[in-house]
Order: structure tokens, then C-alpha cells, then sequence
């Protein structure tokens, strides 16, 4: 059985690209601005009507080759397949940048943060871990009842993308006390937290 990564390498060489190919890279950033603005994140969360739609498209779009295309036109179900698989890749690895950057403007806001309430003294100089700074974290408090904190679509998920649910925090210990300490601040009163989540 092939790796997830030979996989790639197989769907890319079956749709008539080879490696570093400026057509797939091309055909890969049509399929970013796609998914953007058509808001999918994953084939789950947009339901099988946007898939569809969006796998139609997709062999239609710049730096996707004529010879693939007209396999898939002519029911191929191997070039189908893989078509399917890079569409999956390429929001997956949409997904992960995109929660990569947020990660980082969170850690730069919680270094600003930290930096201008909290004096540094030489043995902070080194970098941040537990002790006099702690650890800067994004915590997302995120309501069921309200509609801004969940995205639309067939399966309805978490609206991370949701600016006022993001908050920043200075965690002293890597415990669930130390996040509850920060976290339970931006709780309502009479709400109580059902799930946390981590990464």
C-alpha cells in the first residue's frame, strides 16, 4: 500500500504533471482561491453538491492538463481518483498553513504582550517556557448558541476564523488549571465550558 506521499506522486503522475511541474502548482493555487471564496475546507464540511461542484471545476482550471481532463471527461476512474486525491491534499495543506499562521500571529500578539506587561530579566533572556514568562497561547472560547461561532454547510464546524472569539494568553504551567485560570475570564457567567481542545 502506498504511502500518503507516494500517493500524491502517483495522483500528480496519473493527471499528466510530473515533479515540480509549474502547471501543478499553478492548477493548485486556482484551487486555493477556489476553495477561499467559495468557503470549503474539507469535503466533509462542504457537503457533496459543493464537492461536485467543485470537482468540475477543478479540471477546468488553469495548469490542469488537457489529456487528464479528457480521462476524466471519459469516466476514468483511475484518473478521477486522483483527482480526488489532490483536491483532498490541497485543502489539507490549505488547512495546516492557514492554522500555522494563525499559531504564529497568536505567538508574536502573546510575545508583544508579554514583553510590555512583564519585565525580562536575563534568565528569560533565553526563550519562553514555564517560569517568569510562561508560555504564550491563543485560546478560541467558542459558544454553540451563537451562529458567528459555527460555519455553515451540511456539517456545521467551529468558526476558528471567528476574530472575537480569539483570545491571548500567558500560560505558567502546561496544566488544564493554567489554561482554565486564563480561559475562565472570558466565560459568561451561568455558561460553563464543555469541551477543550489542544494542539
Amino acid at each position: 500500500m502506498p504511502t500518503p506521499k507516494d500517493a500524491i506522486k502517483n495522483a500528480k503522475l496519473d493527471l499528466s504533471w510530473i515533479e515540480d511541474d509549474p502547471n501543478y502548482t499553478a492548477w493548485r493555487n486556482q484551487v486555493k482561491v477556489y476553495c477561499s471564496a467559495k468557503n470549503i475546507r474539507s469535503k466533509t464540511q462542504a457537503g457533496t453538491d459543493a464537492w461536485t461542484t467543485l470537482t468540475n471545476a477543478a479540471k477546468n482550471l488553469d495548469g490542469f492538463r488537457r489529456p487528464a481532463k479528457l480521462q476524466i471527461d471519459n469516466n476514468s476512474r483511475q484518473h478521477k481518483a486522483a483527482l480526488q486525491t489532490l483536491l483532498m491534499d490541497c485543502l489539507k495543506k490549505c488547512n495546516e498553513t492557514d492554522k500555522k499562521l494563525k499559531v504564529r500571529r497568536a505567538l508574536k500578539r502573546a510575545h508583544e504582550d508579554a514583553d510590555s506587561n512583564v519585565e525580562v530579566n536575563d534568565s528569560d533572556a533565553a526563550g519562553l517556557g514555564p517560569g517568569p514568562k510562561g508560555i504564550p497561547v491563543a485560546l478560541y472560547i467558542l459558544d454553540p448558541q451563537l451562529p458567528a461561532h459555527r460555519s455553515g454547510g451540511v456539517a456545521p464546524e467551529w468558526n476558528w476564523n471567528n476574530r472575537d472569539s480569539r483570545k491571548l494568553g500567558i500560560l505558567k504551567d502546561p496544566s488544564l488549571n493554567a489554561i482554565w485560570e486564563e480561559a475562565g475570564k472570558y466565560v459568561p457567567a451561568g455558561r460553563y465550558v464543555r469541551e477543550i481542545f489542544g494542539s
